[in-house]
């Protein structure tokens, strides 16, 4: 995937996501794009040797005996993993409660951090 299909994919408002991936860097230059994929590739790179193979351990067998009170909050605009996944986390862990935030994708604690705040405080007060 190229840099500039990113926002419209993990963002609700893709103009605002654009601006939070960038940082201000200016893809239409090639020197930028040629720093961004060494950089990305850099940090994919890391993130490989830290997390894969991440073996199939059964989780589905597994999940009933979470009884941890869990907080799900997602972007109702989330099109990297849709909110039928969520549904389908909430009916699978016991003690789930499920939180949609509006206008907000993927990345709803860059977008809707108030929103996000509130649902994590609220959860945690009524744990209490």
């Amino acid at each position: 995937m190229l840099p500039f299909d990113l926002p419209g994919l993990l963002f609700h408002d893709p103009v605002a996501g654009a601006a939070a991936l960038t940082g201000g860097m200016d893809f239409s230059d090639p020197e930028a794009l040629v720093e961004f994929f060494i950089r990305n590739a850099r940090q994919l790179g890391t993130a490989g040797k830290m997390l894969f193979p991440i073996p199939n351990r059964r989780l589905s067998k597994r999940i009933y005996r979470l009884t941890t009170p869990t907080l799900l909050v997602w972007g109702e605009s989330d099109q990297l993993i849709p909110l039928v996944y969520a549904e389908r986390w909430q009916e699978l862990l016991p003690h789930a409660d499920l939180v949609t935030v509006a206008e907000a994708g993927h990345m709803a604690p860059l977008e809707q951090p108030d929103q996000v705040a509130a649902a994590i405080e609220k959860h945690i007060d009524a744990k209490d």
